[in-house]
């Protein structure tokens, strides 16, 4: 049972954590590399609404792993550790979904009646708060093995 609990938790986290590695420094550079920043930036936005939701996602079932991990094999500080790292980066994916993804994209640099300033400004905001997340997968992934 563990073991399938540990494939599942592993999976989730390491699938997650590979997601934002590759989009991060793979695809959103390249893009930019190879379209105009305004077409860039649309196909980036474009990705961003799947990526969170993925991300939400695959960080519930690992967190959901977590606790059955708990109720199979009892509590521990590092399984506590791995679901908090989670918790946090699945809050920070939803409310980048949710609050973030609409305000870039409604400040969209190519709109006439864009703020230019505001898409700085949120584009910067979700830039930390991805570090946020790749950090706490990191951590999570880590305090998994423990």
């Amino acid at each position: 049972m563990l073991r399938v609990v540990d494939t599942v938790a592993t999976g989730a986290v390491g699938v997650w954590l590979g997601t934002v590695v590759f989009f991060s420094f793979v695809v959103a550079p390249r893009v930019f590399d190879v379209l105009e920043r305004d077409r860039a930036g649309d196909v980036v936005n474009r990705i961003f609404p799947t990526y969170y939701v993925l991300g939400a996602t695959l960080g519930v079932v690992g967190a959901a792993a977590g606790g059955v991990r708990v109720y199979v094999d009892g509590a521990s500080t590092a399984v506590a550790g791995y679901v908090a790292a989670l918790l946090v980066a699945v809050a920070v994916a939803v409310f980048s979904r949710v609050y973030l993804v609409p305000r870039i994209r409604g400040n969209d640099r190519s709109r006439e009646d864009s703020d230019v300033d505001a898409f700085e400004r949120y584009h910067s905001a979700s830039v930390r708060l991805n570090t946020v997340i790749l950090v706490s997968l990191a951590a999570a992934l880590s305090l998994w093995h423990v």
